[in-house]
């Protein structure tokens, strides 16, 4: 029974999934090539620490890593880039930098790994800091980990 009324009409709620915002972030190209020309050393050692941060005389590595790359290096149209846009900007955006920061952080993993032949490594306390220092920008990793125990036995057995 259609009487030719039509239904009121319903109010919209405009909900938007995704919201835009403008960022600076670093280019593919850059990042490879960042990994590319960088300069890598790294220290570390295996030892026993008691300081009340780790059970009782328990084995820890404890390294760093630093990537160093001279930004001079890397051609002229990347310096001529980074010119327009600033250094600070550049060490800002390699900062926030997620790709960055865990190519870094698995760099020194893998490191930290090949040093530490008393076992496996336990969860890793790392820290990250991005410096530059005249043309060089150094990326810094700073991990501490405790070796596994049962790794340790299994060695030794």
């Amino acid at each position: 029974m259609n009487t030719g009324r039509l239904k009121p009409l319903v109010r919209a709620l405009c909900v938007r999934p995704v919201q835009f915002r403008q960022h600076v972030s670093l280019s593919r190209p850059f990042e490879e090539s960042f990994f590319r020309s960088a300069q890598v050393l790294s220290e570390g050692y295996c030892g026993l620490q008691n300081d009340g941060s780790y059970q009782d005389e328990e084995t820890i590595y404890t390294g760093s890593t630093m990537l160093t790359v001279d930004l001079h290096r890397m051609g002229s149209s990347v310096m001529t880039e980074v010119e327009r846009l600033g250094l600070a900007t550049l060490v800002r955006v390699v900062e926030g930098s997620v790709r960055i920061r865990i190519r870094s952080i698995r760099l020194a993993l893998s490191e930290a790994t090949r040093r530490c032949v008393q076992g496996e490594l336990g969860t890793a306390h790392i820290e990250t800091r991005v410096r530059l220092e005249g043309n060089l920008l150094h990326v810094d990793v700073d991990l501490e980990a405790p070796v596994l125990q049962s790794a340790i036995k299994q060695r030794k057995g």
